[in-house]
């Protein structure tokens, strides 16, 4: 399995609708997610790191960008596990740095229940890329 066919499937279950000063997206993850074989069998959870990457792909598309390449994963706080066909919410401010990059702070809910909370910076990917 190759990261840009986890990366298409994560885009392809994203919604986005931008804001001036960020995003809001939604991500539900199908239960036929190529991750679920092996994350865990008997009881399948979305890996904290498809959260992240599903922040990237949504601050990307926000952006304008084709992709957002990560400089530095500020937080991380992981409260309660994504099953599948869970519905996520994510709610996202965004600042612009004057250096092309952009600050992302995160809050991730499941049903009105507080899922995670992801800081991040990032930067648009070079073209080709």
């Amino acid at each position: 399995m190759k990261m840009n066919q986890v990366r298409s499937q994560i885009q392809s279950m994203l919604h986005v609708e931008s804001g001036a000063d960020g995003f809001r997206a939604t991500f539900k993850a199908d239960s036929d997610f190529m991750l679920f074989r092996d994350h865990f069998r008997g009881r399948p959870v979305v890996p904290g790191i498809s959260l992240i990457q599903a922040v990237l792909l949504a601050g990307a598309a926000h952006e304008g960008a084709d992709d957002l390449r990560l400089c530095a994963l500020k937080n991380a706080k992981f409260f309660a596990a994504v099953l599948p066909d869970d519905q996520v919410l994510i709610d996202a401010a965004v600042v612009r740095g004057e250096d092309s990059t952009v600050d992302i702070k995160a809050n991730l809910t499941v049903n009105q229940k507080r899922l995670a909370q992801i800081a991040l910076t990032a930067r648009p990917a070079p073209a080709g890329r």
